[in-house]
């Protein structure tokens, strides 16, 4: 959504402190910020009612702005929060505060999204998760808090990272401690006009991908035991049903074939021929 908008007249102009380009208005002795362009919407507005703002799911957001090709936030000290439910658990190359255990309901996590950038190719494209509608379902995974003063790049590149088919959009999350759940960002694959998403599809046709597809980031295989690992070794009390049988499965295939994989060796995984399935599973538990 973007549009030009502006909040109320403009009484006495000054020059803005919070950032250059930014038309601040001052009414009644008191400044306030005059929004030229929408970009997007981030977080909550308890300021003052006079912020330009919207109303999503019963809760008010404030709006950020753009001037010279560059996003800006209403005022300092925005809290973002963003879920991190696949290689966000273990690859987090971004700034961020703080990182909270908990689950989103609503949704669970699926291997059905093609990965044509990180763990495979246009040509030959990986797999790698997303969430889906369902209604009884539910996904754990660590809600990021961005660091403040790196907000706007941390999204930039979180953007681009997830920008082969994945959109940014709020949800609820529940923290593990049972405190207050609160709204945070996450990016899954989009439903419509998304040549990635697959929709359901046989598990045999997902491990056979993951077995074989290799990206710049690495092998589909070593994401896939990575986060069968995270999510057992963080968080012991979630059963990820489809999740953990497509790592069991993989792990049958990797014995069956001899398959040798660093990732493998990384998690102390033992598929050779004197190790059995059974072996496998109980290295898992």
């Amino acid at each position: 959504m973007q549009s030009a908008i502006s909040l109320g007249s403009v009484i006495i102009p000054r020059r803005c402190s919070r950032w250059s380009g930014c038309m601040a208005v001052a009414r009644g002795g008191r400044g306030v910020w005059q929004l030229l362009e929408v970009v997007g919407v981030y977080g909550s507005c308890s300021r003052w009612s006079g912020c330009m703002a919207v109303a999503r799911g019963g809760r008010i957001r404030c709006m950020a702005v753009a001037r010279g090709g560059r996003i800006r936030y209403w005022r300092r000290g925005i809290r973002m929060w963003v879920f991190g439910y696949g290689s966000l658990l273990w690859y987090t190359d971004f700034p961020y505060d703080e990182a909270i255990p908990g689950c989103v309901h609503g949704y669970s996590r699926r291997f059905w999204q093609l990965s044509p950038d990180h763990r495979g190719t246009p040509q030959k494209p990986g797999r790698t998760v997303t969430l889906v509608a369902d209604e009884s379902g539910s996904c754990w995974g660590l809600a990021y808090k961005l660091r403040d003063s790196q907000i706007h790049n941390t999204i930039e590149y979180l953007d681009v990272r997830e920008k082969a088919g994945y959109v940014r959009q709020e949800i609820d999350f529940y923290p593990d401690d049972g405190s207050s759940p609160f709204s945070l960002h996450v990016y899954l694959a989009a439903a419509h006009s998304n040549p990635y998403f697959t929709g359901p599809v046989d598990n045999d046709v997902i491990i056979q991908t993951i077995l074989t597809a290799r990206g710049p980031s690495g092998t589909n295989l070593e994401y896939a035991l990575r986060l069968a690992d995270c999510v057992r070794r963080m968080a012991p009390h979630i059963r990820d049903e489809h999740l953990f049988a497509i790592e069991k499965k993989l792990l049958e295939k990797c014995r069956a074939l001899n398959v040798h994989d660093q990732v493998l060796s990384d998690l102390g995984i033992a598929v050779g021929v004197h190790s059995t399935v059974e072996d496998e599973t109980d290295q898992r538990q």
